[in-house]
């Protein structure tokens, strides 16, 4: 099941397309957040099969793209206005890996989350790449390792990468002192200082970025987060002696039962339980968290999403940039939080013509309560 979405071409914004979504204009007037999980009934007359929430929930971050392992295709693009007022299209950050074993990746897109070794041979891109380049330092130290990579993120200038043995690396880019230019910090280890009592050495299934943080999974499904990341690259960056990796993180409290899946958007995550609760955490400005933004800003602690009975247990979540979808246990899709694009997929209700969600958390329901507006 997908919903329909579409993006905004405003100066200054960014809209997204993926699959068979298209880049289309919204009306002027503005949805309201959904406040609560609601099932997303498609349209009998839709054609759409791509480009849903769910499908376009792994591009929450402005500049981010996943990793395609071994297969062939393009990264979802998004469109732009320049200074000459000319839309155009660029790639984000994406990356290729060599169908075989792994050890070759090429990446292409804004060039500011590019993992440059000057070490390894890598060539300085002096501007966005617009086709597949070779990042030579994941050749080298798989080579020299013989280990494989298995997954990559980007944020807007930093990016981190998993193996196959579960280690974790990040790099980053940030202005140089002058403004001018940027300085490039190539590939390094992931270093976590505390993990309470874990203990050991931890082993990662998962690694997301938001706009500004590292997320990620180990295998016994803790969750661990380093936070700042643009800023500690700056620091590490203008330090004397040889940057080394980053440091830090810490472990997300609040999850009563090990997590088995995790979504990343630019400023929310989603945690899924093994017992198939869902939890979120993080910026809730439009009700991603499930929360009433005008009382909750932000859920600073994992919050306990609670659904219909028949929901339960939930299977899968995703998050976007600012809404939240998951699927239910019998196949159910639920959204909640921002519903300006109709990305939710339960309606427009942009219009004051009628609303096609009248329950709660919808924006004639808002309306409603506010106004005493019929609906």
């Amino acid at each position: 099941t997908s919903a329909p979405t579409g993006g905004s071409g405003a100066r200054g914004r960014r809209a997204w397309a993926r699959g068979a979504a298209s880049v289309a204009a919204t009306a002027s007037a503005s949805a309201g957040p959904l406040l609560q999980p609601s099932v997303v009934r498609p349209s009998s007359s839709s054609s759409s099969t791509a480009g849903g929430a769910l499908v376009g929930s792994t591009c929450a971050v402005g500049l981010a793209a996943l990793a395609i392992f071994g297969v062939p295709g393009r990264p979802p693009a998004f469109a732009e206005e320049d200074d000459d007022g000319d839309v155009v299209m660029r790639l984000p950050p994406a990356a290729l890996t060599a169908p075989r074993d792994g050890s070759r990746i090429f990446f292409w897109g804004i060039r500011n989350a590019f993992p440059f070794s000057e070490a390894s041979g890598d060539a300085l891109p002096e501007a966005d790449m617009r086709s597949p380049t070779e990042a030579l330092w994941f050749r080298r130290h798989a080579e020299a390792t013989q280990r494989r990579w298995r997954q990559l993120a980007f944020g807007p200038s930093f990016g981190a990468a998993r193996t196959d043995a579960g280690e974790l690396f990040a790099w980053g880019s940030c202005r140089s002192k002058d403004g001018k230019g940027r300085i490039f910090l190539e590939p390094r280890p992931i270093v976590l200082d505390d993990l309470g009592d874990a203990g050991g050495a931890p082993i990662f299934s998962d690694v997301q970025c938001s706009e500004s943080a590292i997320w990620a999974l180990t295998v016994d499904g803790v969750v661990i987060v380093w936070e700042r990341v643009p800023a500690s690259i700056s620091e590490r960056a203008v330090s004397s002696s040889r940057p080394s990796g980053l440091t830090g993180g810490k472990r997300v409290n609040g999850l009563d039962r090990p997590v088995k899946d995790m979504s990343v958007g630019a400023s929310h995550a989603a945690f899924l339980t093994e017992d198939g609760r869902v939890y979120c955490l993080g910026s809730n400005k439009c009700g991603e968290c499930g929360a009433d933004p005008a009382k909750t800003a932000v859920a600073s602690s994992c919050r306990l999403i609670k659904f219909p009975r028949h929901v339960n247990p939930v299977v899968r979540v995703h998050c976007g940039k600012s809404h939240t979808v998951a699927v239910g246990a019998e196949g159910q899709v639920l959204s909640w939080g921002d519903d300006s694009k109709i990305q939710l997929g339960l309606g427009d209700t942009r219009s004051n013509c009628g609303d096609e969600r009248p329950w709660e958390g919808s924006r004639g329901y808002i309306n409603k309560v506010q106004t005493g507006e019929g609906m």
